[in-house]
């Protein structure tokens, strides 16, 4: 049986890189922070992370910023991950759920719409 995509209900067909424009820019802050969120599919939170991370890197980017620690051999125990989900932001671990807004905190990300300096 061949590996099936990844499946966001609601919006099958008509998905874009990114929901908003400012998803897109904090996608954009999460690749130049080399982020990854490490999840499992038995876990509903990370699922939901999931779901965001591919809203922000859209379906091109988002498999290189997830790792699937169901399928992945000794995944929890080789790279250290004792919960998920955990987003590692610049080699930087965060434990647990996060939404926009707090990821934008953690990378220093200023919307398109947000006055004040960028992280460089």
């Amino acid at each position: 049986s061949s590996s099936s995509p990844l499946l966001l209900p609601g919006q099958l067909g008509s998905l874009t890189a990114a929901a908003t424009p400012a998803e897109g820019y904090l996608g954009t802050a999460l690749r130049r922070f080399n982020t990854r969120l490490f999840g499992a599919p038995w876990c509903e939170k990370c699922k939901q992370q999931k779901q965001m991370l591919y809203r922000m890197l859209g379906p091109v980017h988002w498999r290189d910023h997830y790792s699937d620690c169901g399928a992945a051999t000794c995944c929890l125990g080789c790279t250290g991950v004792k919960q998920v989900p955990l987003w590692k932001v610049n080699g930087v671990r965060y434990p647990g759920r996060f939404d926009d807004t707090q990821l934008a905190a953690i990378v220093g990300a200023q919307g398109p719409n947000q006055r004040g300096g960028r992280r460089a």
